[in-house]
């Protein structure tokens, strides 16, 4: 069976049957996080649907951890949270695996659309395997993390 063709990772993201649940796990990690900063006390968002434990484990499934990369990119202007997913599904996808091709290539082709992905891209290590790292160089584009968050 030949797979569904999406034109982003966005698109694949929204076609997701359970992308309402993803929306309340970013939302509760989010609280999560402003706690952590001392923003505000920590109180589950969206009742009990939402836990910021998944995106924990998200990089045990690569469609996972980069659905919700491209929902946070493209719901959230806050550089600390966005920088905290960079750090934390988008880095682990990429580290506690050998990342495969498919994986990489998906992720420049979406970096090369996409600044806010670029940027998030320059804050992370990469890969050990001299290739991915090499390819995902080329996709940051002269993109510094230091910069404002971009525009999606």
């Amino acid at each position: 069976m030949a797979e569904e063709y999406f034109s982003s990772e966005l698109d694949r993201a929204l076609a997701r049957p359970d992308v309402g649940t993803l929306r309340l796990h970013l939302e509760d990690y989010r609280a999560y996080l402003d706690d952590v900063a001392g923003k505000a006390p920590y109180c589950r968002q969206g009742g009990a649907e939402g836990n910021f434990n998944y995106i924990y484990d998200a990089h045990e499934d690569p469609d996972l951890a980069l659905a919700f990369v491209m929902l946070a990119l493209s719901e959230y202007d806050d550089p600390h949270f966005i920088g905290m997913i960079a750090v934390g599904p988008l880095e682990d996808v990429l580290v506690f695996h050998e990342p495969t091709r498919e994986l990489v290539d998906r992720i420049v082709a979406e970096a090369r659309r996409t600044p806010r992905l670029r940027w998030m891209l320059n804050g992370i290590y990469f890969p050990k395997a001299e290739w991915a790292q090499q390819a995902l160089q080329k996709a940051v584009n002269g993109a510094k993390h230091d910069d404002p968050l971009p525009p999606f």
